[in-house]
């Protein structure tokens, strides 16, 4: 749904206005009503028009400032990297290619882990070639999500 513009409202806004300016104006001269009656008919009409153009502008500021804030907040780096976590655990390719990353790419996630109160530590021991390796040591909170995660305890 498109929200109407400032300016198709002001249009709406004044056919309304006329119309009912129209209404009041026949009336008027049919003797329905006095000229001081169809005045005050007239000056309530175009109030309304203008309270409603404004009450609608009010309402189109309202709508983007929440919009923002609610875009701000799906965007930020802690939704994306939730969101981003279950798309990569449900598919076995892009899981594969986590594996294959650079330990570089790696470390930031590691450190990261070990910062969760579900893992009681995340250990990590130089390889060879100098790299470092992590096995995350579950704490007695941790529950298993969707298959089994086979984890090496660290004595």
């Amino acid at each position: 749904m498109n929200l109407p513009t400032q300016h198709q409202i002001a249009v709406a806004g004044s056919a309304i206005a006329i119309s009912a300016t129209s209404v009041i104006s026949t009336l008027g001269f049919v003797h329905l009503l006095n000229p001081a009656d169809a005045d005050n008919a007239t000056a309530a009409i175009s109030q309304i028009g203008d309270g409603f153009a404004k009450m609608m502008a009010g309402a189109g500021t309202l709508i983007t400032i929440g919009t923002s804030v609610y875009m701000t907040v799906k965007s930020s780096p802690l939704a994306s990297l939730f969101r981003a976590s279950k798309t990569i655990a449900a598919d076995p390719r892009l899981t594969e290619q986590v594996k294959v990353a650079s330990l570089a790419n790696k470390a930031p996630l590691v450190v990261l882990t070990d910062k969760l109160p579900e893992v009681a530590s995340v250990s990590t021991t130089r390889t060879e070639a100098g790299s470092a390796l992590a096995n995350a040591v579950p704490s007695s909170t941790v529950q298993t999500v969707g298959s089994p995660i086979t984890m090496t305890k660290v004595s």
